[in-house]
């Protein structure tokens, strides 16, 4: 989500900017280098074969079967 995104759904929310990114695991934020390296693991790791979908955070990829 980008930062005009965040901040119009803070607006709409009636919330700051900064109790937005930290509802929605925003915080850090993300880099190239820290999205680059995610990728790099789902392409690699056969334990991310069977998976479909992935979040992204600033600790990894999580496989979205296993995000609640």
């Amino acid at each position: 989500m980008g930062r005009d995104a965040v901040a119009a759904f803070a607006r709409w929310m009636r919330v700051s900017e900064a109790d937005i990114a930290g509802q929605m695991g925003l915080e850090p934020p993300l880099t190239p280098a820290l999205v680059g390296a995610a990728v790099v693991r789902i392409l690699t790791d056969a334990a991310c074969a069977g998976e479909v979908g992935f979040r992204i955070t600033a600790d990894g990829a999580q496989p979205m079967s296993a995000v609640g």
